[in-house]
Formats: structure tokens, sequence, C-alpha cells
């Protein structure tokens, strides 16, 4: 098991506003500011898993919804589990 240090996995939480009365609170959104070593890391895992992915025609470049970043696939509670062990059996 891997361990982060606890700096990586704390987050600052920032009210932005978005539009409307600046004193109701809905019209706030969070943003949350991360460690850039946590955001490295995040990063580094979504291109090995998605490449592992790709390589394996688990998903295609069809599966990408609107440009995003993650595949829709990825998002999925029931798929992720089963690509993570598939990914770590392979050394990934």
């Amino acid at each position: 098991m891997m361990y982060l240090p606890a700096d990586w996995k704390t987050a600052n939480v920032t009210p932005i506003f978005k539009k409307g009365n600046k004193g109701l609170p809905e019209n706030y959104r969070p943003i949350s500011l991360t460690s850039q070593c946590s955001k490295l890391l995040e990063a580094m895992v979504r291109d090995g898993l998605t490449e592992f992915l790709e390589a394996n025609c688990t998903i295609t470049a069809n599966s990408m919804d609107s440009g995003l970043v993650y595949p829709v696939c990825l998002t999925s509670c029931h798929f992720l589990p089963a690509a993570l062990r598939a990914a770590q059996s392979a050394g990934i």
C-alpha cells in the first residue's frame, strides 16, 4: 500500500463567486486548492491508466465525452475497480 503525506491529501477550499447576490452562499462555488505534488501524482495515475485501457481496447477515442480529460467510462463506479485491478496485475 502506498503512503501519501498528509500535506498531499489536504486541500484549501476557497469560495469563488459565480453570479447574483454576493450575500447568498449559493452564488459561490467551492474550489479545492491541492498540493502540486498531489496534482502531479494524479496526472501520472490518470495517464497510466488511460494508456493501459487504450492499449487493451477497453476504451477508444469515442469513449471521450465532449473533449473531457477523463473518459466517461473511468467515472463509472462499477468499471473503475476492475480496471485498477487489471492495471495492478499488469504491473502499472
